[in-house]
């Protein structure tokens, strides 16, 4: 079976993504899912079971694991884990989920699932609890 790229949208319409994280991903990530991204999903990225992906530098790897770590919380399912071999990519990679994730869209108000990644975000960089996150908006 040869994979082809896929239109973001299919995060919603195939495996019941928000909507809203759809958007932002296709404004952040650009407006399609690469073959190695689709074959992950295709695969069972999402299923609930543990999933590991080894792909080429570039394919879209680290796409793939915000995906899941979204769903996972979201959906609450099973946690999830985000590994990096260095202090400066893990700061990177907790910016651009807080950014991805809820931050840039004020989704501080979407309900408990998002309230607790922000927490967990923030507990594992050290930077405080999910209220500390911006100083004009208090999590509950």
């Amino acid at each position: 079976m040869v994979l082809k790229d896929e239109p973001v949208e299919i995060l919603s319409s195939k495996y019941g993504l928000w909507d809203e994280f759809v958007k932002l991903y296709k404004e952040k990530r650009g407006p399609t899912l690469w073959p190695p991204q689709v074959s992950a999903l295709e695969n069972g990225a999402l299923d609930n079971k543990n999933f590991l992906m080894v792909s080429s530098a570039g394919s879209g790897k680290t796409h793939i694991a915000e995906i899941i770590i979204f769903h996972s919380v979201i959906k609450k399912t099973k946690p999830a884990v985000y590994l990096a071999p260095y202090n400066a990519l893990v700061e990177q990679k907790t910016d651009d989920f807080k950014d991805l994730m809820v931050l840039e869209r004020g989704w501080t108000d979407a309900g408990p699932p998002v309230k607790e990644l922000l927490k967990v975000i923030n507990e594992i960089s050290g930077n405080g609890t999910a209220a500390d996150t911006r100083p004009d908006e208090k999590i509950a």
